[in-house]
């Protein structure tokens, strides 16, 4: 099944507009098409990126702003530490899962 470019949904450049249309177009979605979307994300990654010259990935906007390199750094550590709270979860049933907090 094709996933439809969904935007960016998040963050703090993010326009409430943009943010509200891109939560309207999933707002219908089954179940498995949300599951197919999420598990695509990283391959749909991997193609776009395919599209830039490396020497992009470490351009930045501004010193506040992340490059792309930077960018990708996070998404992994976010995955290794969403399976880790998720791991814990189940093996741990009935417990709290650990807060997190990016900002820390």
């Amino acid at each position: 099944m094709s996933v439809p470019s969904l935007g960016f949904i998040a963050g703090p450049d993010v326009l409430k507009e943009e943010a509200a249309l891109a939560r309207k177009n999933v707002n219908g979605w089954s179940r498995p098409r949300k599951f197919n979307a999420f598990a695509q994300g990283a391959d749909r990654i991997s193609k776009t990126l395919k599209s830039f010259p490396l020497v992009l990935w470490k351009f930045k906007p501004s010193k506040e702003k992340w490059c792309v390199g930077e960018i990708l750094w996070h998404l992994a550590d976010q995955e290794a530490n969403l399976y880790v709270r998720l791991r814990r979860a189940i093996a741990e049933s009935g417990s709290s899962v650990s807060p997190y907090d990016q900002d820390k």
